[in-house]
């Protein structure tokens, strides 16, 4: 397979804080081992980046991957993603695929947003989604934020990640039952989802 140039974006890497942190890095650092072209973006500050390179260097292929942190001190800025942000354009104007780690951050959409308008397939891993959506006393809320414009990330997407057959049954009730594919929690995720990903290299 010839190289791919894929962007992850996911608002942080902190290794205790994010739940998601751990696999979004190994799925990145899998396939920068395997040769291809691999950047993330994030939202961390420096000293977070200090924490994340410990936690994950590791991980084979870590070192390959070309990250870029940009943080806002402002908690108003953090949350909008507002300085990650203004890297997205010349970011993803390199990619041949945009990969986002979540569904609710600002800084996912603004990506998906940018990428949609690029032309750019979106792949989403949605990190546990029924667990962050249809469970706890949090679900109406949630609900209506899928309404009120969140769903669109996951409607954007040329494919979304499932870690499992029950989150891609629940995801599938989001009415993207097609373009839902389940890939499990291994070493090798990052490899994994290179066979599913919509996009090939340039013959």
């Amino acid at each position: 397979m010839k190289p791919i140039r894929i962007l992850h974006v996911i608002q942080t890497i902190h290794p205790v804080e994010s739940a998601s942190s751990r696999l979004a890095v190994l799925m990145a650092a899998s396939q920068a081992a395997d040769g291809h072209h691999v950047r993330l973006l994030t939202g961390d500050s420096a000293a977070t980046m200090i924490l994340a390179e410990k936690a994950f260097e590791s991980y084979d292929g870590f070192r390959r991957i070309l990250i870029t942190h940009a943080h806002d001190r402002a908690k108003v800025g953090y949350l909008l993603g507002s300085h990650a942000a203004e890297h997205l354009p010349g970011l993803i104007a390199q990619s041949d695929i945009l990969h986002v780690h979540g569904v609710w951050e600002a800084l996912l959409h603004r990506a998906a947003m940018t990428a949609s308008r690029k032309g750019v397939p979106i792949v989403v891993s949605t990190h546990g989604l029924k667990n962050a959506l249809f469970a706890g006393p949090l679900r109406p809320l949630k609900g209506l934020l899928l309404a009120a414009g969140w769903k669109k990330l996951l409607q954007h997407a040329s494919l979304v990640h499932a870690l499992d057959a029950e989150e891609e049954e629940e995801i599938g009730r989001l009415g993207i039952q097609d373009r839902v594919r389940v890939v499990p929690d291994s070493l090798d995720i990052g490899t994994d989802l290179l066979e599913v990903y919509p996009v090939k290299p340039a013959a």
